[in-house]
């Protein structure tokens, strides 16, 4: 194993960078020299131990497997590490990170090889370094238990979110078509699945004869239609799945856009019994 390892794994380091190392070997015991940064580093200490006859077999073994677990361990959070330093802003501040948050959060990432989940720990790993930083314990837990399947399955449910709830900075999916879900391509078992993560929440919300929906520029009134009225005068209850707390912390890593309008998303949810009125705030 080669310690520190070579620059074409971190990349030339700013200062910014450097406080960042510094910080992490201070609250860890992570080793990386800045010094020695575009060397190869030490002796291949697998190389040596394989070839070392005065070792029992079976114990050459395991230290063989331990080093290259560590190796691999070593070489996950260097490259979370570097992308978090290319996320830094100059207005950042590493030495604020909390110990005890840094000692979890590289015991929960340091098997994660996929590079684009890596970047998601980079992501919070530079979040952290902001003053106001709030990513939380739980962030962390759920993070490390959900693969790039269930990364993709929230960016598919973020495109087909049509409400933000007033004042709670939450989003989700307000349906009364059954027929939505399956437009979207979204099936029942996978909000289960975020359901499962506490990444997402079931709520009902009662629609009356009349009720509206505050969208950032304007408000939108369904009205029930009169014709319908006159033969069924009864409450519908719209489904509502909401992303949670640790949801909304896991949207703002992920950067998905969501290009299509929220009134057409709320059109296409809404069944046809209701007339549909905009107005501007």
């Amino acid at each position: 194993m080669k310690f520190p390892i070579s620059s074409d794994v971190l990349k030339p380091i700013s200062d910014l960078g450097i406080a960042l190392l510094d910080k992490i070997e201070k609250a860890t015991g992570w080793f990386f020299s800045t010094a020695t940064a575009k060397k190869e580093g030490y002796k291949n200490i697998i190389e040596e131990i394989s070839k070392r006859n005065d070792i029992n077999p079976i114990d050459r073994a395991v230290i063989i497997s331990d080093f290259k677990k560590i190796e691999k361990e070593y070489k996950n959070k260097t490259r979370i590490i570097d992308k978090a330093i290319h996320l830094l802003d100059k207005k950042d501040n590493p030495e604020k990170i909390d110990n005890d948050w840094l000692l979890r959060f590289f015991d929960l990432c340091k098997n994660v090889s996929n590079e684009d989940l890596q970047y998601v720990w980079a992501k919070i790993l530079a979040n952290e370094c902001k003053e106001n930083s709030k990513n939380s314990f739980k962030l962390l837990r759920t993070i490390s238990d959900i693969s790039i399947d269930e990364i993709n399955l929230i960016k598919k449910m973020l495109k087909g979110c049509n409400y933000t709830m007033p004042n709670t900075q939450t989003i989700g999916i307000v349906f009364l078509n059954h027929n939505y879900l399956n437009n979207m391509k979204i099936k029942y078992e996978d909000i289960i699945k975020l359901e499962d993560t506490g990444i997402m929440k079931r709520e009902q919300i009662t629609l009356p004869d009349e009720f509206s929906f505050d969208l950032e520029d304007r408000v939108v009134k369904f009205i029930k239609k009169e014709e319908v009225k006159k033969y069924l005068n009864l409450s519908h209850s719209a489904n509502f799945y909401r992303f949670t707390y640790t949801g909304m912390e896991i949207l703002e890593l992920i950067e998905e856009e969501t290009n299509e309008d929220p009134l057409k998303k709320l059109e296409k949810a809404i069944d046809s019994e209701y007339n549909i009125v905009t107005e501007n705030k």
